[in-house]
């Protein structure tokens, strides 16, 4: 819950497969499960 982790101060990962928009703002935003090795 990306406006829960928000609120609590958390980082936020959006894995967005298919290239939904969406209001809040996530710390990262991805489109495959692959492109979390980079931020990891």
């Amino acid at each position: 819950d990306i406006q829960g982790a928000i609120n609590a101060g958390i980082d936020q990962v959006f894995v967005n497969y298919h290239g939904l928009e969406t209001k809040l703002q996530p710390t990262y935003t991805v489109s495959s499960l692959k492109e979390l090795e980079s931020i990891f």
